[in-house]
């Protein structure tokens, strides 16, 4: 079972426009929302190919029922804890080019140490039956850097997943028993103060990132957009390279590589087919338009035209 715990979920509302002019009017063509955060993805996407998921984590008011709403509709189990101040709304804009959405992030509601203390327990209980606890995105107001240390701490047993950016990723990393990471390219150029220019850059920076890391049977992946990702599990570095797609928005396809991944790592695949699942997840969401995610029917079919091949 995998557990996902999103401390500053959000409602995703993407506005689409034909060109973004700053300093102007823009007229939308059409608006879509759906539900947002990394943990929050990664449970719709893996109850949508079929694993058995949990999510864990902050919301309130009406924007918090939509999150909850859309992770039931797809099979995942909901137990959260409910704040008096309502769940943020992220707006995402994009505006017809192949570039990354541009993206409007609230901050999200104040936790008091109260229902800090009652998150640590649910993810204490619910850890103890899950194979794999992940965690990510951003830290709300009330909660320190170590936040992600803390909760891994409540999961001695479990394998730690943890996908996020800035100091509290860097605090979990050398902190922390992780036994997975995910940053993206620019998630892990700041994360090693360098440049991925070649791929002997990205064989180099994914082993050094799993190297890094203080769990048992540690896995490291780079994810690298519509160039795929790399993967090091401490001997082997693997480069996969996604389905050619016509790329609608790439909002999810991160979480969705994760939700793909960890399904086929649940199911028992070599590591090398548990990335090309992934990648073929990730795809299948970027061919959908907004925060949508993908279908299984659609990541099936890309599976098989996905290309993963052993670097070193």
């Amino acid at each position: 079972m995998i557990l996902t715990v999103t401390v500053n979920p959000s409602v995703d509302m993407t506005l689409f426009v034909n060109e973004l002019h700053l300093h102007d009017t823009n007229r939308v063509a059409r608006v879509e929302v759906d539900a947002g955060g990394k943990g929050v993805n990664l449970s719709r996407m893996a109850a949508k190919l079929g694993a058995k998921t949990a999510a864990t984590g902050f919301l309130g008011g009406e924007t918090g029922l939509t999150v909850q709403s859309s992770l039931e509709q797809v099979g995942a189990e909901c137990e959260f804890v409910w704040l008096q101040e309502a769940t943020r709304t992220n707006i995402q804009i994009e505006d017809g080019s192949q570039e990354p959405p541009t993206s409007l992030n609230a901050k999200g509601p104040h936790i008091d140490s109260s229902e800090w203390a009652e998150l640590k327990n649910i993810v204490a209980r619910r850890a103890k039956s899950a194979n794999w606890v992940c965690m990510g995105g951003s830290i709300p107001p009330g909660l320190p850097p170590t936040a992600w240390v803390e909760l891994a701490d409540c999961c001695p047993h479990s394998q730690l997943l943890i996908d996020a950016d800035g100091e509290s990723m860097r605090v979990a990393l050398e902190t922390a028993r992780l036994s997975l990471i995910k940053p993206n390219r620019d998630e892990a150029e700041r994360l090693l103060d360098t440049k991925l220019e070649t791929e002997e850059d990205i064989a180099c920076v994914v082993r050094e990132l799993q190297g890094r890391m203080k769990g048992p049977s540690a896995i490291a992946i780079l994810s690298l957009g519509a160039d795929g990702a790399a993967l090091c599990d401490g001997t082997t570095v693997w480069r996969g390279t996604s389905a050619p797609i016509e790329a609608v928005s790439t909002i999810g396809s991160g979480d969705s590589l994760l939700g793909g991944f960890l399904t086929a790592k649940l199911r028992g695949l070599p590591l090398e087919e548990c990335l090309r699942w992934g990648l073929a997840a990730g795809a299948a969401t970027a061919t959908t338009n907004g925060s949508q995610l993908g279908s299984l029917s659609v990541t099936q079919l890309l599976v098989d035209r996905t290309e993963v091949r052993r670097v070193s």
